[in-house]
């Protein structure tokens, strides 16, 4: 299901409080069809212009601000539930203290979710499950990103915590192979390891039981930067990658002639139906400057394993005491 809106989580210095806002990104990130971006794009090298051209925009109004639990503190995490098109207003939030609560964007409710065990951290990878016939019900697993820093000795199976979303028996985690299971990597030698969260179980009454075991895949590193993305429409993992230059290079965004542009944030949403939206917050000039850039993207199939990216629209977002910490 095609998402509807992308949501910003903003950051405000000033008053430190963080804002919601939502946005369509069909209408200013999208033409109407991959045909009419490539005759766009076209026209432009006709013209000797760059493509796409960056507009520069302001963001629409809050639906929702939020404060931390204490004067000055902050927001440690924001997530979506689940990223299926339905859930997409479901937005998990935590505190410092480790307090973590459901807003929901499209009924304007807030519901708490009780209190982690173990704070996870700043920005902590937050990590969501979702039983394939039911988006309603949802898992959320969250995992420190940075334990050892914290507390020393800490054992391994703490850095997970998981949040449920509904007060049923239990949340399904089984998909389409019969289980769900994270990959976890890392450098230094560390490799990858995998986190199974549930498999099929024909002698439980709901037809799978949860496991929670951890088991090590090899002394390899995943090929990606942050998160990656399964797009089942093209049978491919979508994320950035950790090579310099990448073996395919897709350029979304680049800066104009004699500009440096330093990358602080980014991020990579599906929105269905082979689109997807690019996310980068950069630093300019010597007071490092941030702003960001949002630029839409389609996926397209171009014969055999080969795909093509086609851009659409791109815009410039400049905030004062704000930035956008949170794309979801």
């Amino acid at each position: 299901m095609n998402r509807r809106f992308v949501n910003l989580v903003m950051k405000n210095y000033a008053d430190c409080f963080y804002s919601l806002r939502r946005i369509d990104p069909y209408n200013i990130f999208f033409y109407g069809s991959a045909k009419a971006a490539l005759e766009a794009a076209d026209e432009a090298v006709k013209k000797k212009e760059y493509f796409p051209a960056m507009q520069t925009l302001q963001l629409p109004s809050p639906c929702m601000n939020f404060a931390a639990a204490t004067p000055g503190g902050n927001l440690t995490m924001f997530a979506l539930l689940s990223h299926r098109g339905t859930s997409e207003g479901r937005i998990v939030y935590g505190k410092s203290d480790g307090e973590a609560e459901l807003y929901d964007a499209d009924k304007n409710i807030h519901n708490s979710l009780g209190r982690l065990n173990d704070p996870k951290g700043i920005d902590p990878v937050c990590l969501p499950v979702v039983h394939p016939d039911d988006p309603d019900q949802s898992i959320m697993y969250v995992l420190d990103r940075y334990p050892e820093e914290r507390e020393v000795g800490r054992a391994v199976n703490r850095c997970f915590e998981v949040l449920e979303s509904v007060p049923k028996e239990a949340a399904a985690l089984v998909d389409g192979n019969g289980y769900s299971t994270i990959y976890i990597s890392a450098s230094s030698g560390i490799g990858t390891y995998s986190f199974e969260t549930a498999r099929r179980d024909c002698s439980q009454r709901l037809g799978w039981r949860r496991t929670e075991e951890w088991s090590r895949v090899g002394p390899w590193q995943l090929p990606f930067v942050g998160s990656a993305q399964y797009v089942p429409d093209f049978n491919r993992w979508f994320g950035f990658t950790l090579q310099a230059p990448p073996p395919q290079v897709w350029p979304d965004v680049i800066p104009p002639q004699g500009k440096e542009w330093l990358v602080v944030y980014i991020k990579l949403l599906d929105l269905g139906n082979g689109k997807f939206l690019i996310a980068k917050t950069f630093e300019e000039g010597p007071y490092s400057r941030e702003f960001t850039v949002l630029t839409g993207i389609e996926m397209m199939k171009a014969g055999g394993q080969s795909l093509q990216m086609v851009k659409h629209k791109c815009a410039r977002f400049d905030f004062d005491h704000e930035s956008i910490d949170w794309v979801l």
